[in-house]
């Protein structure tokens, strides 16, 4: 891209993150070659011309062809005009967002990066969250930067909001409990709550009491006590439940 368009290699990589971040693109790195997909394509897709006056056989009148333009833009404009049924109103031209302290331990802990990050998004996206995904995705950027360690000379981290908002740090679990085993701990015991509340991910993996599962025995029976399940003690000599080597 950067040949073609006669730009350099850092600026085009902050023009696909602007389009990122407005959810015109999506950007997989998951390989070595980077892959770029569309998103909201028919949106922004015109499917038919208007009709032009009968009689404009070689190219039109000045005034058809001024109302094929409005009538162009119109549907643009309509489109993005801001809905009357919208419930949450928005801030006032200059007024500073109130950021969480969880979301800025979320930000001061995000990677340095030059692709364009505006924090004000991030903060959106992270609020959204459900409380479990705001700890995990927090405790998981220690994975995400020794991936980014790993990358290119040169490579920039996506946006907080995309990373956020496409849940890669799902992808970087185990990177982060190697970085640190005792907030790797403390992301297994959440999960365990999210299983005993019936909120356990398929993209997890097994659950507790499935072969496999890769949180301890121990963490599951301390988080079932807490939450007041039932869950049979191991008999002694009995295979394990969970996996507890990780």
């Amino acid at each position: 891209m950067a040949e073609a368009w006669g730009w350099s290699k850092s600026r085009v990589d902050r023009f696909l993150g602007r389009l990122e971040n407005r959810d015109l693109i999506a950007r997989d790195h998951g390989t070595r070659t980077p892959v770029l997909s569309l998103c909201n394509y028919d949106r922004f897709q015109r499917t038919a011309l208007p009709e032009r006056d009968n009689f404009s056989a070689l190219g039109g009148t000045t005034a058809g062809q001024q109302r094929d333009k409005l009538e162009s833009i119109k549907p643009l404009k309509e489109e993005n005009a801001p809905s009357a049924a919208s419930s949450k109103p928005k801030a006032a031209r200059g007024a500073r967002l109130a950021y969480s302290a969880e979301f800025e331990a979320f930000w001061s802990a995000y990677p340095k990066t030059e692709t364009a990050n505006p924090k004000s998004e991030a903060f959106k996206v992270f609020d959204r969250l459900a409380d479990d995904d705001r700890a995990i995705a927090t405790a998981n950027l220690p994975g995400f930067k020794a991936w980014i360690g790993r990358q290119f000379n040169g490579y920039n981290a996506p946006g907080a909001a995309v990373w956020l908002r496409q849940r890669r740090w799902e992808r970087h679990a185990q990177a982060s409990a190697l970085a640190d085993p005792a907030k790797a701990r403390a992301q297994l015991r959440v999960k365990a709550e999210c299983h005993f509340r019936g909120e356990w991910r398929p993209g997890w993996g097994p659950s507790p009491g499935e072969p496999g599962c890769t949180i301890p025995e121990d963490v599951v029976a301390d988080v079932a006590r807490a939450a007041g399940a039932a869950w049979p003690a191991i008999p002694a000599g009995s295979p394990a439940r969970c996996d507890t080597t990780h």
